[in-house]
């Protein structure tokens, strides 16, 4: 996670002509004299599709050196979040980093983001509330990092649905509790209003198992994309193939923009033929039945047709 002090910007000193510039309100345009950094923006990054851009919508053409500055802004960050954090998408996917995470040894990790704090601690029904037993170590960007190993029997050191606090330092020598951001279930105690994080980690008997078929699924994959118009394309959507991949590899299936096209195709053309079958028997039945009506008749209406002949 990423503030202001992480791209070397103190906020509270900064002026904010020199973060966002003025605008005239006549001509919409940056005015100089209010931006002691106009020399950047003269040498801003300029996206690569801009003249296109121009090309669709003159009238941006005003505004070419705040959207230069702007794209360099972005382009700057999204470069310190690659050196920072990897990636975008793996700075997106914080939450697999972030707050309390089990590791394969049966070993607790936490990482949390708090560069105001003095120190950071971790406190709750496993350590009997003591609060200043498990520092967190500073790491640079604001994080901090507290790793647990497993107790000495191999098992975890915090408990299934275990109480839990972040224990915040500040500068004025105060402790005080917080829940993680990154908690994934919090509730208060029976006793008091007060919220606690509640670490969640139910043994493997108590992990909810799905069972479904390859032919459910499929069905239910097209279902998303025909019934509620979702495009082929979430097949390469990265959080819908978390979500599938676990079960794809269960039942050894594979589903891609191709074969689900023509499973859909398929699919599409059994309803067709279903549909004309059954529509073709109605209309047989519908002509028989017509037939029986108008011979019913003919036979009522002859004895009356006989009596006027005679």
């Amino acid at each position: 996670m990423l503030k202001g002090q992480d791209f070397g910007v103190d906020i509270k000193n900064e002026n904010i002509s020199n973060i966002r510039p003025h605008q005239n309100n006549i001509t919409n345009k940056i005015c100089p004299h209010t931006n002691p950094n106009l020399n950047i923006l003269e040498n801003s990054k300029s996206p690569s599709n801009l003249k296109h851009l121009f090309e669709l919508d003159g009238y941006l053409k005003s505004y070419e050196k705040e959207i230069c500055r702007r794209y360099e802004v972005f382009s700057n960050t999204l470069s310190k979040i690659d050196q920072v954090e990897g990636s975008l998408d793996k700075f997106s996917r914080g939450y697999q980093e972030y707050g309390i995470q089990v590791t394969p040894e049966n070993g607790i990790r936490c990482l949390e983001w708090a560069p105001g704090a003095k120190a950071l601690y971790l406190r709750g029904d496993f350590n009997n509330w003591k609060k200043n037993e498990f520092p967190f170590e500073k790491l640079p960007f604001g994080k901090w990092e507290l790793y647990i190993p497993p107790l000495a029997d191999g098992t975890l050191p915090i408990k299934h649905k275990s109480a839990l606090k972040l224990v915040v330092e500040d500068h004025h020598g105060h402790m005080l509790d917080r829940l993680s951001p990154w908690a994934t279930y919090v509730k208060p105690p029976s006793n008091s209003i007060v919220f606690e994080q509640v670490f969640w980690n139910p043994p493997e008997n108590q992990h909810i198992s799905i069972n479904i078929s390859s032919n459910d699924l499929m069905s239910s994959i097209l279902e998303l994309v025909t019934v509620n118009g979702r495009p082929l394309s979430i097949i390469e959507d990265s959080g819908f193939q978390r979500i599938i991949n676990p079960l794809l590899s269960g039942l050894n299936l594979v589903i891609n923009k191709e074969n689900l096209s023509r499973t859909i195709n398929k699919t599409a053309q059994s309803i067709r033929d279903k549909i004309s079958r059954e529509v073709e028997g109605k209309l047989i039945m519908y002509g028989v039945h017509t037939l029986q009506l108008a011979l019913q008749d003919a036979i009522k209406l002859s004895p009356i047709v006989e009596t006027c002949k005679s």
